[in-house]
């Protein structure tokens, strides 16, 4: 493994799970996003509604 990749993995904070410069929002306040889950309730993707039936995510949400 390349030696700069050896230090950036260890400059990363640990658990630094949360969007950078986000924060937290009161439930149902931002009604255009969507979250998609897979088949065992565990997390996969964010998106948002376009429209009622259409909704915006990364390509890499998209798996079968």
């Amino acid at each position: 493994m390349p030696p700069v990749l050896i230090l950036l993995t260890l400059l990363l904070p640990l658990g630094a799970g949360e969007i950078i410069g986000g924060h937290e929002v009161m439930p149902h306040s931002c009604p255009y996003m969507a979250f998609i889950t897979s088949d065992r309730n565990r997390s996969h993707c964010g998106g948002f509604l376009i429209q009622y039936n259409f909704m915006l995510t990364a390509a890499h949400c998209n798996t079968r």
